[in-house]
């Protein structure tokens, strides 16, 4: 009698197990579902979030390391042929031009994109390295409560500032079509036109 009621919670046991177990294999994240293969399928929620992609990242992205073709922006100017003339304008011309940015038009860029609209990228071309610059705002700043929960950051001497923290990635860019640019690997943060202007270099 005691072997049955042995062999009875033994049963009971490993059905229970069993059931757990196979509760665990089948439980999916709702942002990311893994196929049997090991596929993996992300999924935008509600609110316009996606998982970002980070197969990307990593040392060599598992590729040589390539020849890095950037485009020439370079500007040779000469000095006025009066000695006594003032070369400020065009020096600063110089510097203008070759630290000329485009403004992304996109509302807002979420997390994961890899496109975007621009005000022009006539400039820009498929295999140049870019700057994604999102700087830092008093907007922006008030947003995220200077770095910390507000209620809790009362020390001045640790709240981020304008310019502490500005975002930049750097990334290839994939395609051009018209003004939409198209980036080889996905941005990680947030750039809303609401609290700064985001652009390009």
């Amino acid at each position: 009698m005691k072997n049955s009621i042995k062999l009875l919670l033994t049963g009971v046991v490993s059905a229970l197990c069993a059931g757990i177990l196979r509760a665990q294999d089948s439980w999916q994240s709702q942002l990311l579902k893994v196929a049997g293969d090991g596929a993996l399928t992300y999924i935008q929620n509600a609110d316009g979030f996606v998982l970002p992609d980070f197969s990307q990242a990593g040392y060599r992205n598992g590729e040589p390391v390539p020849i890095i073709d950037m485009p020439d922006r370079t500007e040779t100017i000469s000095p006025l042929p009066d000695v006594a003339a003032d070369n400020t304008a065009h020096i600063q011309a110089a510097i203008n031009k070759v630290s000329a940015r485009t403004n992304i038009t996109t509302e807002k860029v979420m997390p994961g994109d890899y496109s975007f609209s621009v005000a022009d990228a006539g400039a820009y071309k498929v295999g140049y390295l870019i700057c994604v610059k999102y700087p830092t705002t008093t907007a922006w700043l008030e947003a995220v409560w200077h770095g910390g929960n507000s209620k809790r950051n009362t020390d001045e001497s640790m709240k981020w500032k304008t310019s502490d923290v500005d975002m930049s990635y750097h990334r290839y860019i994939k395609k051009i079509e018209g003004n939409v640019v198209t980036l080889d690997a996905p941005l990680y943060y947030t750039l809303d036109k609401t609290y700064a202007q985001a652009y390009i270099r």
